[in-house]
């Protein structure tokens, strides 16, 4: 999980560890040139990473929050994009041959030169703002889910802190527990003072963020997509005194 001061991306990663907690950057070193191929790098943030070159082919990429990274050049080879955010990113040149896309966010982003020929499309925001529904592959999407989604917007029935809101402090860092229930959602992003801290494609559970306890208020927020635009954001403001060490 992501500490709260992993907002800007550590210029080495640390390796030899297969816990997500303590290396949520896999087996790979962010940077330019990275070879991250066929990593489990969901939910993690590369808020203006230089990624120039780097080799993510083959890795799921969902949620992952690429604003403002550089990625000139860049090999998205058949890459899970569901979710991420692109926005400002440079993508000229990359090559995004056979990546698949579900509610991806392209907003700003610069994809002079690059390869996206055979990028799989569904529900793409494009550099231009402009919504695009996809077709053949998002029905590719529907047929192979276990329990299809509803051609609904998502709606959440709550989302707060766990009960009692405490302040975790551990090896991990500081965080807090958020509870969530919602319906006609395929993913959700959580979000802490309006950065990216963390997603799932649950409908219904209980997970750690991170969360800074220092006795002033922060608004911790969640954004949920459905099968169908829009997306639905709800937030809530928390304060919490330091803990303990766990």
């Amino acid at each position: 999980m992501l500490t709260a001061a992993a907002v800007a991306v550590p210029a080495a990663c640390a390796t030899g560890s297969s816990s997500r907690v303590d290396n949520p950057y896999g087996s790979c070193k962010i940077g330019p040139g990275a070879v991250c191929r066929d990593q489990d790098l969901r939910a993690v943030s590369l808020v203006s990473a230089d990624l120039r070159g780097a080799d993510f082919t083959g890795s799921n990429l969902g949620l992952v929050d690429f604003r403002d990274a550089d990625l000139r050049d860049a090999l998205l080879v058949g890459t899970d994009l569901a979710g991420a955010d692109f926005t400002g990113a440079n993508l000229a040149g990359a090559d995004l041959t056979d990546a698949s896309t579900f509610f991806t966010n392209f907003s700003l982003a610069n994809l002079e030169g690059a390869n996206t020929a055979a990028l799989k499309r569904c529900a793409v925001i494009e550099p231009d703002g402009r919504f695009d529904p996809g077709s053949g592959f998002c029905q590719q999407i529907t047929s192979a889910t276990t329990n299809p989604p509803t051609q609904s917007s998502p709606t959440l029935e709550y989302f707060r802190a766990a009960k009692p809101a405490v302040c975790l402090n551990d090896v991990s860092g500081t965080g807090i527990e958020v509870t969530w229930k919602a319906t006609g959602v395929l993913g959700i992003t959580f979000f802490v003072d309006g950065v990216r801290v963390g997603g799932s494609k649950k409908t219904k559970g209980t997970t750690r963020i991170p969360f800074v306890c220092d006795g002033k208020p922060h608004t911790v927020g969640v954004q949920a997509y459905g099968a169908v635009p829009p997306s639905l954001s709800e937030s809530f403001t928390l304060a919490l005194e330091p803990g303990a060490p766990g």
